[in-house]
């Protein structure tokens, strides 16, 4: 009995709270009672179709999650000789001691035009009297 005291004490409140709101409900369902349905069926669709998709985004989650676990398990997990010093990497791996080397120019390119105007050094200077 307590159950149905609640949900009524929580309609109560609800029209107290939206007195405007109940009347264009009570106006609605005396007289257009057609539009009254489609418009709650619109708002059940929406808010069906927003909890379907929130139950397919966490499958997806788990699914991706349970695939990268594997992925890792399988490419840097614990073996039987102790833990392997890998870490996991989208690219292939290259074979121990295989390094290469690319030669770039000895003089990097100038980025500025010559007539921008001229390099000044400088030096900071800390002040020696503090002004008061």
């Amino acid at each position: 009995m307590e159950f149905f005291t609640r949900i009524l004490y929580g309609l109560t409140e609800f029209v107290r709270r939206n007195p405007v709101t109940c009347l264009v409900i009570l106006i609605l369902a005396v007289a257009a009672p057609s539009v009254l349905v489609g418009i709650a069926n619109f708002i059940f669709y929406v808010m069906l179709t927003i909890l379907l998709l929130g139950v397919v985004f966490v499958l997806l989650f788990r699914y991706r999650v349970n695939k990268l676990r594997r992925e890792m398990g399988q490419q840097g997990g614990f073996s039987q000789e102790g833990p392997r010093r890998r870490t996991y990497t989208w690219y292939s791996r290259r074979d121990e001691g295989d390094v290469k080397v690319y030669k770039t120019s000895d003089t990097p390119e100038k980025r500025i035009n010559d007539s921008v105007g001229e390099y000044v050094e400088f030096e900071e200077v800390e002040e020696q009297n503090p002004k008061k």
